[in-house]
């Protein structure tokens, strides 16, 4: 089942040189937001800090091949505000948004940023929006004591949403 998102991404990038991008980054989130939820655990940081620099290399490519510099580098730029903003939330209230979603930040920011400022604020507001909807509905099923929400779920269908939607 979650390789249908994957295939999803597959099909819309299939004319475009950012494809290997976008299908590595569909799939790192849909492995990190099933092994969140599953078992409660993350994707290796190391494993995810790799995978954002050979996505970088990946759209460094299209942005070569179409002479297109400042794409990348909105991308790199909301690559690094999202991360900023993420560690900013972190620092804030560490006991609720820990490190291990802010690993996620560069390379969530840099597909969405590729698309767009709307896209990234689309994809991360509905992240946002959705696990805060999870969290009232499990507080007033009064399940809420002590109980921890995985994020990557929640980050992963609200980026999916937005490759998508922003194409």
């Amino acid at each position: 089942l979650h390789a249908v998102p994957v295939l999803v991404i597959a099909a819309i990038y299939a004319s475009s040189w950012a494809l290997p991008a976008f299908v590595l980054f569909a799939y790192l989130l849909i492995w990190a937001a099933r092994l969140d939820v599953r078992n409660g655990v993350v994707v290796p940081r190391d494993t995810v800090i790799r995978a954002t620099v050979v996505c970088g290399l990946l759209l460094a490519i299209p942005a070569w091949l179409g002479d297109d510099v400042m794409l990348l580098m909105r991308s790199i730029a909301a690559g690094l505000v999202l991360t900023v903003v993420m560690l900013g939330v972190h620092v804030a209230y560490p006991e609720g948004f820990d490190t291990d979603s802010v690993v996620y930040s560069p390379m969530v920011g840099l597909h969405l940023g590729w698309l767009g400022w709307a896209a990234l604020v689309t994809g991360i507001g509905l992240a946002i929006a959705g696990l805060g909807l999870a969290a009232i509905i499990t507080m007033v099923a009064r399940r809420s004591a002590g109980h921890w929400l995985p994020f990557a779920p929640f980050l992963a269908c609200g980026s999916l949403f937005a490759v998508v939607v922003y194409r």
